[in-house]
Formats: structure tokens, C-alpha cells, sequence
């Protein structure tokens, strides 16, 4: 009996569509197409190719950083991040102009345990994050997340998030 050696899998076209280059879809050399809206959009998007659920963040922030926590369910680990965050009442002028059903899926939390803001999915599965992934990205890898007030509240995060589970 012979087996046959298995068939390399390739993907000849882009996988997804972004509003704009996305660093870490660079970095890790993702296959993309940058498609920017016409005109001035409020929002960032990520889309797979083939159509779906699409992955939206705020084009444009005025606020300054913060050191910010997702708050995980359950046995999910909280993710701590640094960025600008839009709050809900601006994210929800957002989102209704995006049409469709949201709910809060995920808490975004200060260092302090008070509510900064929140995720949010639609009915069809698509998700706002109320930052910009590059800007965490950018923050990380340049360590600009120890010049960000509260960057140093590491155990008032994690008290702020057991009291809000």
C-alpha cells in the first residue's frame, strides 16, 4: 500500500479586505488587500475576503491613552492594553450608523476598576473593538505602554477586575 505524499495547501488570493495596512497582518505576512472607503469613514474594518463577519475599530481618536483591561469570562484570561479608548456612549453614535443589533460582549476596564468602555458584536457575529489594534500593537513593541498613565496600577487592574467578575 502506498500513500500518496498530502497536497500542499496554498491560497492564491488575498484572505481578507482592511480599510487600511494593519501592522500585524504585516508582520506576520498575512495575504490582504487594503481597500480604503471612499471619502472620510469613521471606522477601521477588517473583512474576510469571501464576505462575513467583519472585525471594526475607531479610525480616528482624539482621547489620550490609557492603560486598559478586556475583561475575560469565566476561565478567560483578561487581556491589558494601551491605547486610546472610545467610551460606550460614543461607540454606540458609531455603531448605529453601522445599523444592526449590538451588545456589550466584553468590559474595557481602567486601572482604577471603573468602566471604560466596551466590545461589542452584532447579530451576524461582526465586532467592534473600541481601540485601535495598531495602536496596542505600536505601544507594545515600542514600550511607549510605560509612558501611559496608570501603566504602573498593575494590582489595582487586577483588584478592579475580581471586583467586577
Amino acid at each position: 500500500m502506498s500513500l500518496a505524499p498530502a497536497a500542499e495547501v496554498t491560497y492564491a488570493g488575498a484572505m481578507f479586505v482592511s480599510s487600511r495596512r494593519l501592522t500585524l497582518l504585516d508582520h506576520f505576512r498575512v495575504p490582504y488587500e487594503v481597500d480604503p472607503p471612499p471619502g472620510r469613514d469613521l471606522l477601521g474594518r477588517l473583512e474576510p475576503a469571501t464576505g462575513g463577519p467583519a472585525l471594526l475599530w475607531p479610525a480616528e481618536e482624539d482621547a489620550e491613552p490609557v492603560a486598559a483591561m478586556v475583561l475575560g469570562r469565566d476561565d478567560e484570561p483578561s487581556v491589558r492594553l494601551f491605547a486610546r479608548v472610545v467610551p460606550d456612549h460614543r461607540a454606540q453614535r458609531l455603531l448605529a450608523a453601522e445599523g444592526g443589533w449590538w451588545e456589550r460582549e466584553r468590559l474595557v476596564i481602567g486601572p482604577d476598576g471603573t468602566q471604560l468602555a466596551s466590545l461589542w458584536r452584532r447579530g451576524d457575529g461582526t465586532v467592534f473593538l473600541p481601540f485601535d489594534p495598531d495602536e496596542v500593537v505600536a505601544n507594545y513593541w515600542s514600550e511607549r505602554y510605560s509612558q501611559i498613565h496608570g501603566a504602573g496600577g498593575g494590582s489595582r487592574v487586577r483588584r478592579g477586575a475580581m471586583r467586577s467578575c
